[in-house]
Order: C-alpha cells, then sequence, then structure tokens
C-alpha cells in the first residue's frame, strides 16, 4: 500500500486455521442472499508488492456468504495462487481463469484483527458481543433509493413527515462515510425505517463512533455534527406525550455559532404539558470542555445501563448520570424535576442517527453497538 493510505479490506478477510475465508464481520456488505465486492486489478506484468496500488476495478459475485474464500474462488474455471497462505500473511495474488481468454491477477488485503476487541467500558458492563457495526467499506449498506427494505444497516427516511436525506448528503470513499446536509434537526442517517418497521433498534449497550471533523466550521453552518439515539416509538409510533432522547456525543453550537471543541452528551427528557408543548428535562453535567484536535480521528463512545449512563472520548471517561424510577433528576433546566426523570427511556427501543449539516461535514470510519 502507499504509505500513508488506509488498507482496503476488498474481500473482508482474515487467515483462520491457516485459510483464507471471509471476515464475519463482513456482513456490513448485506450478503443475503448475493452480496457484492470490489476487488483490484493488476495486470499480468504488474508485480504483486506491498507498495503497490492498481489502478482499475472489478465486481465479482459473492453466491454462498458461508463458503470458504478460497473455494469459493474455485468455483470458477481455475484458480492459481501464487502465495502461500500463513497465519499473518497480508497480500495474497492469485490468477483467476474465468473464461479462456481472461486471467485476472488480482491482489486483496487481509484484515490481521479478525474481530474487533470490546472497548473497556463495555467490556465492564459484560457488552462484550457486537451486535451492529458498519465500517463503510461500501455504500450498500445504505438504503440510498429509500425502498424501506430489510438488510441495510442505514436508512434515509426521516420520521415526522420530513423530507428524505438528499442523496448529497452523505457519501462513502474508501471505507469513510461523509454526513453532511442534515438541517432536519441534524438529521441525515437513521437505523430505522419507519414506514415497514425495518431496521436496527437498541436498548442498553456500548454506543461508539470513530469520527473526525473540522471544528472551525460552525459559525456557518445550521446543524452540527452529531452520533445520536431517538425512540422508535415516539419516530413512528405511540409515544407522543413522553419519550428519552440519548444523544451521544454532540459538537453542539445552537446554529451559526463558534464552535468551542467541548464534548456534548445529553438525556433529554421530554414531556408534553397540558397544552401539548414539549417540555425538556436534561442532564445537568452535559458538556465536557476539551482541548483535542477534532481534524484527528477520536472514537466517541456512550454506556448506557439500566440505571446509569455514561460518555466516554477515546476510551476515557468523561461523566455518568443514574437514574431511577424513584428519585428526580439533576438538571440544567426547567427544576425542580419530577421523580423518574430519565427512567421512560427503559421501555424504549432507540435507533441510531448520524448527522451534520451543509458546510461541516463530518466523517465516520466506523460506528459498532455492543450489547450482552
Amino acid at each position: 500500500m502507499l504509505a500513508g493510505t488506509k488498507p482496503l479490506p476488498f474481500f473482508g478477510l482474515v487467515i483462520k486455521d491457516d485459510e483464507l475465508v471471509l471476515n464475519p464481520l463482513s456482513s456490513s456488505r448485506r450478503l443475503n442472499p448475493r452480496g457484492r465486492f470490489a476487488g483490484h486489478l493488476l495486470p499480468p506484468s504488474v508485480a504483486a508488492e506491498a507498495d503497490e496500488r492498481p489502478d482499475s476495478k472489478f465486481d465479482i459475485q459473492f453466491m454462498n456468504p458461508n463458503a470458504p474464500f478460497i473455494s469459493w474462488l474455485k468455483s470458477f474455471n481455475r484458480v492459481l495462487l501464487t502465495t502461500t497462505l500463513l497465519t499473518g500473511t497480508e497480500f495474497f495474488t492469485a490468477e483467476v481463469l474465468s473464461t479462456p481468454a481472461d486471467i485476472i491477477n488480482s491482489k486483496a488485503s487481509s484484515i490481521d484483527d479478525q474481530s474487533p476487541t470490546p472497548p473497556p467500558a463495555a467490556l465492564g458492563a459484560n457488552y462484550t458481543t457486537l451486535k451492529f457495526h458498519d465500517e463503510f467499506n461500501s455504500i450498500d449498506t445504505i438504503d440510498i433509493n429509500n425502498t424501506h427494505a430489510p438488510g441495510y444497516n442505514w436508512y434515509v427516511q426521516l420520521p415526522f413527515g420530513w423530507k428524505s436525506a438528499c442523496r448529497d448528503a452523505y457519501d462513502v470513499t474508501n471505507g469513510v462515510l461523509k454526513i453532511g446536509s442534515g438541517d432536519n434537526a441534524g438529521w441525515v442517517l437513521s437505523t430505522w425505517s419507519g414506514s415497514n418497521g425495518n431496521g436496527h433498534a437498541f436498548r442498553y449497550g456500548y454506543f461508539e463512533a470513530r469520527v473526525h471533523f473540522d471544528p472551525t466550521k460552525g459559525s456557518t453552518a445550521r446543524s452540527w455534527p452529531a452520533f445520536w439515539s431517538f425512540p422508535v416509538e415516539h419516530a413512528w409510533g405511540p409515544a407522543q406525550q413522553h419519550w428519552v432522547e440519548l444523544d451521544f456525543f454532540e459538537a453542539y453550537t445552537g446554529g451559526f455559532s463558534k464552535y468551542d471543541g467541548g464534548f456534548y452528551g445529553t438525556v433529554h427528557d421530554w414531556a408534553k404539558d397540558g397544552q401539548g408543548k414539549p417540555v425538556n428535562h436534561q442532564n445537568h453535567n452535559n458538556y465536557t470542555p476539551l482541548n483535542v484536535d477534532w481534524n484527528q480521528w477520536h472514537v466517541v463512545g456512550c454506556l448506557w445501563m439500566p440505571g446509569k449512563i455514561s460518555w466516554y472520548l477515546d476510551d476515557a471517561l468523561l461523566k455518568s448520570i443514574n437514574y431511577s424510577s424513584g428519585q428526580a433528576g439533576s438538571v440544567t433546566n426547567n427544576t425542580p424535576s419530577n421523580k423518574g426523570l430519565f427512567s421512560v427511556i427503559d421501555k424504549q427501543n432507540d435507533l441510531l442517527v448520524l448527522g451534520s449539516s451543509t458546510g461541516w461535514e463530518m466523517y465516520v470510519d466506523y460506528v459498532r453497538v455492543w450489547q450482552k
């Protein structure tokens, strides 16, 4: 690979028992029942050296996501492996004869770590199962045509009758998702489609995303980079009087204001008053001042356990709140609060949301959810 470039997991491969097999985490490419894998071509005259990157691409159709990769390759007319596959192998070269006149030399990169390791906070809570993830190796995990069909990680449909996210509000390049225009409350993509009830929603877990963005663009943007969650029951359901919103991370400005670099992690308890107006209570410690470079990659995380919510940056604990049905919460506004503040969240199923704003893009390397 060229110096400074990100390894390209073309096929999502790992070495297992001295055999090259499909990484089980490659399910993010929607392999059911067919999946498309992008590879790279090497002309026969070009040596497959680790410091070279091919130019052209090809698409191949994968019929059985559970078959070993080599067995799948051998389903073509002929395959010759020119690299011995040993544990730790990072590159290999194969000659695939798919038609008598077409010999393709293909090079792919294997993934050394067979699966991500649960973060320390997830381990401590016994949330060690990776229940959801997207490494953004393909845009195919996004329902770009707004079909509402099952099998996607992300949907462009927005709730409350809002217009669906525009196609130019997001893109995937070189394993990174770019999130732009999210001027409807900072909402671009979510893990749920309300029309058919398809998607992914969660109750409890450790939620993390690896992100970066330019912190200087807040004054020109209506919304701001954000990774948050929202109850399905309120977005497309009956819970219209009382609901809780959980913001894992926001580079909050309020709109068209300078961003100060801090970490905003907030739980909002929304309840309508006698006139039908939503009243917001939120945790008193939602802001943490920081001195970090948001142009660099950082992992923002949130641990949601029964009775407790905690926020993290790069695995370091920033703040926590405790809640229960029998206690009032400590809040920044609308005090005093009622008993049971925030506890309605324990009855919710939360979809995930990624958002930012026109002119203030957020870049996302991955999103992961760990549960029991």
